[in-house]
């Protein structure tokens, strides 16, 4: 029978990168990180290499059970990043309705405003063609002067 505690001994130890997911798991959210292959000495390690040189029942087992954890871990992440993208659409949510809320009391002022210069703009046109036709009787009126004090 093999001792539990030379059994803990083989387990690999967490890499950096699995110390850092594992951190952030607690969280319900994970960083987007591609997953790396592991290296010659971590398939030494878990004696894989040899497994898949020598063409063996067990090598096609060990390479089925790497890529079964590899799947599981990417699932379990591709869950977590979808309910962190979900919790900041969800945050977001309530500055949108902000921003909406601000763009329809700017588009009511603007109205307001639109009505305001337009009432403005037919009294300026108004008052523009009141002062030339009052140039117009001006100048008629001096000529019709002139010519009266002229002619008689």
């Amino acid at each position: 029978m093999s001792d539990p505690t030379a059994a803990a001994a083989q387990l690999p130890q967490l890499t950096k990168q699995e110390s850092y997911l594992a951190a952030f798991e607690d969280d319900d959210m994970l960083p987007i990180i591609a997953n790396k292959r592991p290296n010659r000495t971590e398939r030494d390690r878990l004696g894989l290499a040899q497994d898949r040189i020598a063409g063996t029942a067990g090598g096609s087992l060990a390479l089925h059970d790497e890529l079964g954890e590899q799947l599981a871990g990417m699932s379990h992440q591709l869950k977590l990043n979808a309910m962190h993208f979900s919790k900041s659409l969800e945050e977001e949510k309530s500055i949108l309705e902000s921003s909406q809320g601000v763009l329809e009391n700017n588009l009511v002022k603007t109205q307001a405003s639109k009505s305001k210069l337009s009432s403005v703009s037919s009294k300026s046109r108004s008052t523009t063609w009141l002062t030339i036709v009052s140039l117009l009787v001006v100048m008629i009126a001096w000529v019709w002067t002139y010519l009266l004090i002229r002619f008689t």
